[in-house]
């Protein structure tokens, strides 16, 4: 069974007890956040393309930021088309932040458990700007295109810090993702939307995970530039992948 960096079992395997009891502990504490993940084909309610775990609870309209992460490898594609689309129709008094992390470029993941104390410096330069980001808001969207099956390079390098943060002494980043919600958004050259199913699953573990909400996914088929543009039914659900009812509190 492949466990995440950070899991318990991980950090026993390499002998560091007190970190894997102090990591229990926050993991029993924050129980109660996690959604529970349906199969999204579960609901015959539920609009094509779009996916989301019932009874997601949402921050207040008035007091949400949201965070749109670009990882595309290029500027202006039909992800951030698609991405920009659903902005325009952000819940009234929402803030939003947009940055891209091909500007943001992150030296490679380094794995440290193995060393003496296998614990990680306060983050500098881009990671630092990318965790402080993270940590202030409290919608972060996923925007990434469907590369190999899974989100792109970027996107992944950026996962895998978070690993490394969870670790930063004094940071507390599980506890503090805890509760904000993830989205997702993505363009792919499949027509069958089930090909964006490793990407969707990725990213909804990751919340399940850190006890963060599941918003949902968007999804938009496009293959060359401005394809997105021909895509009728994602840019509808775009209009209302923020505001629809789907996403109110029971």
């Amino acid at each position: 069974m492949h466990r995440p960096l950070g899991h318990p079992e991980c950090l026993r395997q390499f002998g560091d007890r007190r970190a894997a009891a102090a990591l229990q502990d926050e993991q029993q504490s924050h129980q109660s956040f996690r959604p529970h993940l349906p199969d999204p084909a579960a609901d015959g309610n539920l609009p094509d393309g779009l996916f989301l775990s019932p009874g997601v609870s949402v921050n207040d309209e008035n007091n949400r930021d949201f965070l749109f992460l670009l990882g595309s490898a290029r500027t202006g594609g039909n992800t951030e088309h698609l991405a920009r689309r659903a902005a325009e129709k952000l819940p009234p008094g929402a803030d939003q932040r947009w940055l891209r992390l091909r500007d943001l470029p992150l030296p490679a993941f380094e794995d440290i458990r193995h060393g003496s104390d296998g614990v990680y410096p306060q983050p500098t330069g881009h990671a630092k700007t990318l965790l402080d980001a993270t940590l202030e808001t409290t919608d972060l969207v996923i925007a990434s295109p469907l590369y190999w099956y899974s989100v792109s390079a970027s996107v992944k390098l950026y996962l895998d810090y978070w690993a490394g943060w969870m670790r930063v002494p004094g940071l507390d980043f599980r506890s503090r993702m805890a509760g904000k919600t993830l989205w997702a958004i993505t363009a792919l050259s499949e027509e069958d939307p089930a090909k964006a199913s490793p990407l969707v699953d990725t990213l909804r573990s990751t919340a399940d995970y850190l006890g963060m909400h599941w918003g949902g996914a968007l999804l938009g088929y496009a293959n060359r530039p401005g394809d997105i543009w021909r895509d009728g039914k994602a840019l509808s659900k775009a209009d209302s992948f923020f505001t629809s009812d789907y996403f109110r509190p029971n």
